[in-house]
């Protein structure tokens, strides 16, 4: 199947959850991709190297370009795969050029090794690495291509400080990060996170407390959407939050009070609130004017009397509550 895809003009190709796509088949990829999405494959740190090593073939076609270890790659005729403007003797292109986004969600089988062969995706710019099971380690980030912006290592638990550490120095870029159940990062990994990050999820991340917002309030000033929700933040955690911030996910933190409402950041546009439900109608009172969008699921303490004090962007719009449903957050 993947032998007859267009060759120069498929940009953006999504392959997730096929069985049968192995290691083996990534060289009969198109070059021409600029987003590739390979989650819940079978797909190990060997095809890894067969994605982001540079060769004249795209595959090996002769014996003398073919090593042991890959006896079982697919034969390609050199005609269809070797790159028109390569010449003998100089520098080996590097096989997808142009791609700038790659999944590899759920593909266990990647290890620290694997992520030393993505530095050939000089264009890489996005990388999902989410997967509860993965044997990627903090040592394994050392190895990040430096081009990224945004990067997803969500569930990744053999993660600590010490790989938040490596994120700053390999990847200082990096404006968009998911380290959500990351539960081995503590109060200290905040001091080092990149410092031009825009965005952080930090959900579920239950060894961060206040104290750690306070340190990330220092490393990163300029952070614009955090995402905190099924935490243990209280009021105290709330007053550091750095001032640019633009958009909150505070859902499912227990511990926050209508105090906590009176130092949100004062450019706030969007605060999701669902399940954290100690506030009440005092704290809507003391929401900041700009809000433009706020999300209130299972506030049972919330009246009409609440409602009459809500910033006057919210007051224009068509009143509208949302119950029990999808937990989003």
């Amino acid at each position: 199947m993947l032998a007859y895809l267009p060759s120069s003009s498929l940009f953006h190709l999504y392959l997730d959850n096929t069985p049968f796509l192995e290691d083996k088949y990534l060289p009969l990829l198109p070059s021409s991709l600029r987003t590739l999405s390979l989650s819940h494959c079978n797909i190990s740190s060997r095809g890894l190297k067969y994605l982001c090593t540079p060769h004249p073939l795209h595959a090996p076609t002769s014996p003398s370009l073919r090593s042991d270890s890959d006896e079982d790659l697919p034969l390609i005729p050199m005609t269809e795969q070797q790159p028109s403007d390569w010449i003998p003797g100089q520098p080996l292109p590097t096989p997808f050029p142009q791609l700038q986004t790659l999944n590899l969600s759920y593909c266990p089988n990647i290890t620290n090794h694997g992520l030393k062969y993505l530095r050939g995706l000089t264009s890489l710019t996005s990388l999902d690495l989410c997967s509860p099971s993965f044997r990627v380690t903090s040592e394994g980030l050392k190895s990040l291509p430096s081009s990224l912006r945004s990067l997803d290592i969500s569930y990744m638990d053999k993660l600590t400080d010490e790989g938040i550490k490596a994120l700053r120095a390999v990847c200082p870029d990096l404006q968009v990060l998911n380290i959500s159940k990351c539960n081995k990062v503590t109060n200290d990994g905040m001091r080092f996170l990149p410092a031009k990050l825009r965005t952080i999820f930090l959900s579920h991340c239950y060894n961060i407390t206040d104290e750690g917002i306070a340190n990330l309030a220092a490393a990163v000033p300029l952070l614009e959407n955090f995402h905190f929700s099924y935490s243990s933040l209280t009021d105290d955690g709330v007053r550091p939050l750095p001032r640019a911030l633009k958009a909150i996910n505070l859902s499912f933190c227990p511990k926050l009070t209508n105090e906590g409402m009176r130092h949100l950041p004062p450019h706030l546009h969007t605060l999701l609130l669902s399940y954290s439900y100690k506030i009440t109608d005092e704290g809507l009172r003391d929401l900041p004017p700009s809000i433009t969008t706020l999300k209130l699921s299972r506030f049972f303490e919330i009246t009409d009397d609440g409602l009459q004090h809500l910033p006057p962007a919210l007051r224009s719009l068509r009143q509208e509550f949302v119950g029990a449903g999808p937990l989003d957050e």
